[in-house]
């Protein structure tokens, strides 16, 4: 099914709780918005109208915020918006890009990447008050993060010490587990449903598969 068939540039779709409401960006106005499609009567809703660029867009549970990041302060932050009344909160206001923006499943926590120290590294903040709850890295080569189902976990890639692997973090016992030890590149961690195992893409048999 085609939802959309603009001119413009219309990416980075994802699925509300709801199965039927998808949020993306568009550049339809000249620059980067964000916008809902209802999968079943084709409606289009725009969220955002500010001059700058949001990016991004990421649903909390029940799809009454959006987590997004913003360049409108001439470097990228973090917002949230609220879609019942269009008010939008600044999350993070720092001299660093913030980007990547994701809701915990659990909807406690909101993870994003920051160049705070030149590189990128994982941060964790509470969603309904801003305030830091952990800076997960510190190797500045911290990418692909995926919330596990129960919120309380994240598995990411991190090339420290010049090789691609794979890392979870529980944010309850405060542990890092180093998942693969390959001395290839392992990348792009997903969780199942349970939160049991991790899926990722290897090159250990010369080709890109997954494990």
């Amino acid at each position: 099914v085609r939802l959309t068939t603009t001119q413009s540039n219309n990416l980075n779709p994802m699925y509300g709780e709801d199965s039927q409401t998808v949020i993306f960006q568009s550049d339809r106005n000249g620059n980067f918005d964000l916008f809902t499609i209802n999968q079943e009567t084709g409606a289009e809703v725009q969220l955002t109208s500010d001059t700058a660029d949001d990016v991004n867009p990421f649903y909390s549970l029940e799809l009454k915020y959006v987590v997004f990041q913003s360049n409108r302060n001439n470097n990228w932050d973090i917002y949230i918006l609220d879609t019942d009344t269009g008010n939008e909160y600044r999350l993070t206001n720092t001299p660093a890009d913030e980007t990547f923006p994701a809701w915990s499943p659990n909807g406690k926590y909101i993870s994003y990447l920051s160049n705070v120290d030149g590189g990128t590294d994982l941060f964790v903040v509470d969603s309904l008050t801003g305030e830091l709850i952990k800076r997960i890295t510190t190797d500045g080569k911290t990418n692909n993060i995926a919330w596990s189902p129960d919120g309380e976990r994240l598995a990411y890639q991190s090339e420290r010490a010049g090789n691609l692997d794979i890392y979870t973090y529980d944010l309850a016992t405060d542990i890092e587990y180093r998942v693969t030890n390959f001395e290839g590149p392992d990348s792009g961690p997903t969780w199942d449903c349970g939160g049991d195992n991790l899926a990722f893409t290897s090159t250990r048999d010369n080709d890109a598969n997954v494990f």
